[in-house]
């Protein structure tokens, strides 16, 4: 007898659409940077019209806005996004979804174009302003010297103008040619942190030890080692990464690797 039940991702997850909402909670937070992401029975946000969500757990359209978004205002702010961010204690990358990693490659293609493009038209204004500087000064001059002065005071704000585009220019063009150098020392995905299968617990769960290859004995000693090498109380819940990473959820770095202490 059927359900009623849509299957996602091969039995992950199960819909019901007679209440518009999985059935069970969702394994993961797909984006923990929206609110509306920690509503962990919802599908898409609750905006089906406008995302779709075919695993089950990442909503993507979303999750590549904010990606791209999010790169291309770091990009054109030369990282400040991330220091504000690391200010607050946040870790923008930490368990970032497959659409939003699209989404900072995307945000990035976007800031390489216009870095170059405020690069190479802020040096044409700088040399469009410099070239028509001396004319102006020779001829306001020739002018004013024929007038008896009459002709200073058109001559100058115009030369002022002029003057005001090459500093301009020079402006636009240096901000270009930073972010052009940003971009090339800070390549998309630098420095991440890999992807986050545990958030917190002072044990490791049982998907957790799947995915490591560990026994329960194996991720008890090595948790229970790392966190007295380090000075950890059992307080302290850390998030633990496919690769065996221990990584603070505050500040999304990575403290140690669980595969140090194996026994």
């Amino acid at each position: 007898m059927g359900t009623g039940l849509y299957d996602y991702g091969g039995g992950a997850r199960w819909y019901d659409p007679s209440l518009g909402r999985f059935v069970q909670a969702d394994s993961v937070i797909p984006g923990i940077r929206d609110t509306l992401a920690w509503d962990r029975y919802a599908y898409s946000f609750n905006n089906p019209i406008k995302y779709t969500d075919p695993s089950g757990h990442d909503p993507e359209l979303l999750e590549f806005l904010m990606g791209a978004a999010t790169q291309f205002t770091n990009d054109m702010t030369l990282g400040l996004v991330d220091e504000i961010a690391n200010t607050m204690g946040v870790c923008l990358d930490c368990d970032a979804s497959s659409a939003y990693e699209a989404g900072e490659k995307a945000g990035r293609a976007i800031s390489s174009v216009v870095s170059a493009t405020e690069f190479v038209m802020g040096v044409e204004a700088v040399a469009a302003g410099a070239a028509v500087i001396p004319p102006t000064v020779a001829v306001g001059a020739s002018c004013t010297a024929g007038t008896g002065g009459a002709c200073a005071a058109v001559a100058l704000p115009v030369v002022g103008v002029e003057a005001v585009t090459v500093i301009a220019g020079m402006g636009v063009a240096v901000h270009g040619g930073m972010t052009i150098a940003y971009i090339k020392g800070n390549p998309v995905g630098q420095g991440k942190a890999p992807k986050i299968i545990q958030y917190g617990g002072n044990t490791l769960n049982k998907s957790t030890l799947e995915k490591l290859g560990l026994t329960k004995g194996q991720g008890k000693s090595a948790i229970e080692a790392l966190k007295k090498h380090n000075g950890i109380g059992n307080d302290f819940h850390g998030y633990v990464a496919e690769d065996g990473s221990y990584i603070d959820p505050q500040t999304g770095k990575i403290i140690d690797n669980l595969y140090n202490y194996l026994p």
